[in-house]
């Protein structure tokens, strides 16, 4: 497994929308910081700048990248012979997607670093100041990275799923960006359409992938809209990561290539 990985990772280090998605990010926290500064400085912070408005779609070509086009250029033989079974192969993707996405919400720290000091007057002293949740500024940055990372690989299992069940990588890619770009709306449609089974539709997915992390740093506006508390929004980002990796992984364990 860990050389699958180090092979699927090198694969990656050599595509350039691994690294264009790492400067695109900069470009879009810069913007975020000279735009909202003066009034929302420590929700920047705690926000790592508005990382969770772009990641899922970086996170969508890059996760495409891995997938689809293994499929798209027919190279699966070739991976599936070279590794020792179809386990590993899947496997090796998904550790290797969700390392990259580790990647992303590190760098992203390290952004908000350079930006709070330079756009926010902000020294790092400052992140000990309490804020959110009665805990420090840096805790509350933590978390929300953690929870977006959750977020993301909601996103990720979904992209890893259509690019089983569908050869196009445009068409993935597509699909998988109208549905993170709806899936507010549409899981607002869902539980307040049928209001007697509100219980059970605020726990579709598509509120939980397009609210966990928001809602961590703005409670107050989301929690009515999702009905469900942070804690819960954090155990069904779990589970939809499981249920959709493992659906995924069936598939992709009985397909024919």
């Amino acid at each position: 497994m860990f050389v699958s990985v180090a092979k699927e990772l090198k694969k990656l280090s050599k595509r350039k929308i691994s690294w264009i998605s790492l400067i695109l990010t900069f470009i879009f926290m810069l913007i975020m910081g000279a735009s909202l500064r003066s009034e929302y400085s420590k929700l920047l912070i705690m926000g790592s700048f508005g990382l969770d408005t772009i990641s899922p779609f970086l996170l969508i070509l890059v996760g495409s990248t891995i997938f689809s086009m293994e499929f798209k250029n027919n190279t699966i033989w070739l991976l599936l012979y070279k590794s020792k079974s179809k386990h590993i192969a899947f496997w090796a993707k998904i550790i290797t997607l969700f390392l990259y996405d580790i990647l992303l919400h590190v760098v992203a720290i390290i952004y908000t670093m350079i930006l709070s000091i330079t756009i926010l007057n902000k020294s790092i002293s400052s992140w000990l100041n309490i804020y959110q949740y009665n805990e420090p500024l840096i805790i509350n940055l933590l978390k929300t990275s953690f929870l977006d990372i959750i977020a993301t690989m909601i996103v990720i299992s979904f992209v890893c799923l259509l690019s089983i069940l569908i050869k196009s990588s445009e068409v993935v890619i597509t699909l998988s960006i109208l549905t993170v770009f709806m899936g507010s709306g549409i899981s607002n449609s869902i539980i307040y359409s049928y209001k007697s089974l509100m219980n059970i539709a605020r726990w579709n997915p598509l509120n939980i992938s397009t609210h966990l992390t928001t809602q961590y740093y703005n409670y107050n506006s989301y929690h009515d809209m999702t009905r469900l508390s942070n804690v819960q929004m954090l155990y069904g980002g779990i589970g939809y990561i499981i249920l959709l990796l493992f659906i995924g992984f069936i598939i992709f364990r009985s397909k024919r290539f």
